[in-house]
C-alpha cells in the first residue's frame, strides 16, 4: 500500500495502437516486465492493460494550480503503468532510478514527448531534465532512508555484519522484547526475542513474516 507511482507522456503526433503495443514490448523488455503493471485479455468483457495506454486526459499540476488537460487533435496522451511507489522529497519510498531512467528511454524513442511524473494522490508534474537531476541528487544523498526511519521505536537496532549499517525493524509485536530486523543493504534478516540482548537469523521459510 501507499502512494503508487504515475507517469504519462504527452506526444506532439498521433501515435497508432500498433505503435503503443511494439513500444510496451520494448519498454518492458528493456526494464523487467514485473516493473510494470499488465493484464492479458482472458474474454471480450476483460480489461487488458500493457506497459503503456493511451489515456484521454491527464490532471497536472502548473504553479499550484491543478489544471486538466486533453489531447489536441495532433496529440496522444500515453500513461506508463509504473508498478511501484512513488518516490519525492518527503516520500522517499520508490525506486527513484528506475523512474528517471523510463522517463529518459520514453524521450529517446519518442522524442517529442513531454513526461510528466506524480502518483495516484500527487498531482503529476513536468518531469523535464532539470526535476529529475533535482530529484536524482536527493535520492543519490539520502536514497530511501527517510522513509524507513519513520516507523523505527527503538534506537539500539543491530548492525549489519555484511553492510555495517543499522537495520530496520520491519515487524512489530505485542511482546515489547520480540522483534525482526531488515537489512537494505543485503537483505540480511535477524530476529530477537529478548529485547536484543542476542538475535538469530530469520529462517527462510518465516521470510513474508
Amino acid at each position: 500500500m501507499g502512494i503508487s507511482v504515475e507517469m504519462f507522456a504527452v506526444t506532439k503526433s498521433k501515435i497508432t495502437q500498433e505503435q503503443i503495443v511494439d513500444l510496451s514490448y520494448q519498454l518492458s523488455c528493456a526494464f523487467g516486465y514485473d516493473n510494470f503493471f499488465t493484464l492479458r485479455k482472458e474474454n471480450e468483457s476483460s480489461p487488458e492493460y500493457r506497459a503503456l495506454e493511451v489515456v484521454e486526459a491527464i490532471g497536472v499540476l502548473f504553479d499550484e494550480d491543478i489544471t486538466e488537460i486533453t489531447p489536441k487533435d495532433d496529440e496522444t496522451f500515453i500513461r506508463v503503468s509504473l508498478n511501484g511507489n512513488f518516490y519525492s522529497i518527503g516520500y522517499e519510498r520508490g525506486d527513484f532510478g528506475l523512474y528517471k531512467n523510463v522517463a529518459e528511454w520514453l524521450e529517446v524513442k519518442i522524442p517529442d514527448a513531454a513526461i510528466y511524473y506524480g502518483g495516484d494522490s500527487v498531482y503529476p508534474i513536468l518531469f523535464d531534465k532539470e526535476t529529475r537531476e533535482f530529484l536524482w541528487k536527493h535520492f543519490c544523498e539520502v536514497n530511501t532512508a527517510p522513509y524507513y526511519e519513520i516507523f523505527q521505536k527503538s534506537k539500539n537496532r543491530p548492525i549489519c555484519d555484511f553492510c555495517n549499517h543499522k537495520m530496520y525493524q520491519y515487524s512489530f509485536s505485542s511482546n515489547a522484547n520480540e522483534a525482526k530486523y531488515l537489512c537494505n543493504g543485503c537483505g540480511s534478516r535477524l530476529q530477537t526475542e529478548d529485547g536484543g540482548k542476542t538475535y538469530s537469523r530469520v529462517a527462510e521459510d518465516d521470510i513474508d513474516n
